[in-house]
């Protein structure tokens, strides 16, 4: 029975699995809907998060399956990918996994590309699911939000990791993070009372990377002087997700008239848009604008020396021409137009 659940090695507390189950219905309350995709690496997170759905697929009936993507970053890609089976097999749990193509070769930020061929390859094992859900949870909001504060970052990265959200631009599957009202040592107390087992990847412990500096030392400081640091964060990560909100409602109302759709071609990650009578606004809203018609095609906003040189090349109004690289994906200026075209597709 695909369904059937080890109950000697998982014994989740059923209002827990129901408080998870409520809030996945929060975003998603269709009652015939009733297929979800774990996104699985193994880890402690995403291990509790399975077990979780495990439970609620013998309780509610729900369909669950397990995606492992290996990335082929690590000597043991391989082991975690066959523990990750084993564990699927234990709890009756299907498990599809999948092979990033070679990022040996990837000159820009390896990371974000493997993250773009997750994300893509996520989206097409999906269907019949609409949902894919991952361990995203607050200590992770709390350090995005820290992180992207520390950057000196805008509204839009400092309100950090959305409940919900398209999987890929205009794509109909979501991503969901229903844990992320849960702090860190909620799912680790979890993990050892059920006696998890879960990989243990090595390079999150690199305090050289500035995420695993936060985790492991930055924040356990701040913690000690304030037990509710935690919390403290994830309140301005949602005092910046309203501001966001608002934002993005304006610019939504204020950018279709700039959006140039017929010259879309396959490799635009969104409409094309005319510049010309948009920089005639002023300079806070055309850099908004510009950020939210980035943002809407699912990429990262270029760094504040990217989006000084494509102001400058702007400003040259019908004589602007140039192409600026970043993060997987180059911004062309031509023929009065910007265009966001993806160099890995």
């Amino acid at each position: 029975n695909s369904g059937s659940l080890n109950q000697a090695k998982v014994n989740i507390p059923v209002l827990k699995a129901e408080e998870v189950f409520r809030t996945i219905r929060h975003y998603f309350p269709d009652p015939d809907y009733r297929d979800y995709v774990v996104a699985y690496s193994g880890g402690r997170d995403s291990q509790v998060l399975l077990h979780i759905m495990a439970h609620l697929s013998e309780e509610s009936g729900i369909r669950v399956r397990a995606a492992h993507f290996n990335h082929g970053l690590h000597a043991d890609a391989d082991r975690w990918q066959a523990f990750c089976e084993g564990i699927c097999g234990e709890l009756g749990i299907e498990i599809v996994c999948g092979i990033a193509l070679d990022l040996s070769s990837v000159t820009a930020n390896t990371e974000a590309e493997a993250r773009r061929q997750r994300y893509r390859w996520l989206e097409s094992i999906s269907a019949p699911a609409r949902v894919v859900l991952t361990a995203h949870h607050g200590d992770d909001q709390a350090e995005t939000f820290l992180h992207h504060l520390l950057q000196g970052k805008g509204i839009a990265q400092m309100a950090g990791v959305q409940p919900v959200r398209p999987i890929n631009h205009g794509s109909q599957v979501n991503l969901l993070r229903p844990l992320l009202d849960y702090p860190g040592e909620t799912l680790q107390a979890f993990a050892d009372d059920h006696q998890l087992d879960w990989i243990e990847d090595p390079s999150n412990r690199d305090t050289r990377l500035a995420r695993n500096f936060m985790r492991h030392e930055l924040l356990p400081v701040l913690h000690q002087r304030n037990p509710g640091i935690v919390d403290a964060l994830n309140r301005g990560a949602r005092a910046c997700q309203i501001i966001r909100e608002r934002e993005n409602r304006l610019f939504d109302s204020l950018l279709d008239p700039f959006l140039r759709p017929e010259l879309r071609g396959i490799f635009c990650r969104v409409d094309p848009l005319w510049f010309p009578d948009l920089c005639q606004m002023p300079e806070w809203v055309v850099a908004g604008l510009i950020r939210h018609w980035i943002h809407r095609a699912g990429l990262q906003s270029p760094g504040s020396a990217q989006f000084k040189q494509l102001s400058s090349l702007l400003k040259r109004g019908k004589e602007a021409k140039g192409v600026i690289d970043w993060d997987g994906y180059q911004l062309w200026v031509f023929r009065c137009h910007l265009y966001a075209v993806s160099y890995t597709h």
